[in-house]
């Protein structure tokens, strides 16, 4: 079973976990976990922490946003925004997605990796602009599913958030950290392609957790991103 494919199922954490494990550490406790696992409980390593300065960079990234935005929207404003952002975002990363993979397929094009970054980047960016802009808010009322995330469980999040359920807050903004953090470590992975590495090496350059799956497949390397990203999480201020 995926570990990330039921997020906001019921998780069965991991019991005073160190801050940083050795990768093979953690493929052992994956191991001995996943034959316990059954279709309610999930291991879980949100909130651990890593010492990947990419990884924090993005999660770091995504907080000071939710932030900003919790500054500038009224309380009922403020989940739909974050939402509203969580699907273009993803959005943009189905429409990268070839263009991601296709990094890989290059050679070595640049000898700096904050300059291939800087290219995937505005590349995504020309993406977003002319295919997600026009038609992120019809998605986000539409519903339906964009890769793992569930768009109409995420509006129910929101609608819950709106009328002042913190739990529903944090379920949404946790959403967004997954989601969009994955997204922006989709785009260091490619990269990482871009300036000669192999896609493993560039998995290891962006995780402290690589779990098996095909990275091709955008459903398993997504999976595997957001697991990284959220080893970072911190609980946010009750918003009401």
């Amino acid at each position: 079973m995926g570990f990330w494919k039921n997020l906001f199922r019921k998780e069965e954490q991991i019991k005073d976990a160190p801050k940083e494990k050795s990768n093979n550490a953690l493929k052992e406790e994956i191991k001995n976990n996943d034959t316990k696992a059954d279709d309610t409980k999930v291991l879980s390593f949100k909130g651990i922490g890593t010492e990947n300065k990419i990884i924090n960079s993005i999660y770091n990234d995504r907080l000071a946003k939710l932030n900003m935005w919790r500054q500038r929207y009224s309380k009922t404003e403020y989940p739909y925004k974050v939402a509203l952002n969580t699907v273009y975002q993803m959005l943009t990363l189905i429409e990268a997605w070839d263009y991601i993979l296709s990094s890989f397929n290059q050679g070595k094009i640049y000898n700096d990796f904050q300059n291939a970054y800087n290219v995937v980047q505005k590349k995504s960016g020309d993406i977003a602009l002319a295919k997600v802009h026009n038609i992120v808010e019809s998605k986000i009322h539409s519903g339906g599913n964009i890769s793992l995330l569930d768009i109409n469980m995420l509006n129910g999040f929101v609608s819950k958030a709106q009328k002042g359920d913190n739990e529903f807050v944090e379920k949404v903004e946790l959403c967004y950290f997954w989601y969009t953090g994955a997204a922006e470590l989709a785009y260091a992975y490619a990269a990482f392609g871009l300036i000669g590495l192999s896609k493993m090496e560039a998995m290891q350059q962006i995780s402290s957790i690589i779990i098996g799956g095909n990275p091709d497949e955008l459903d398993n390397a997504l999976g595997m991103f957001g697991t990284n990203i959220e080893m970072c999480y911190k609980k946010l201020q009750a918003l009401w």
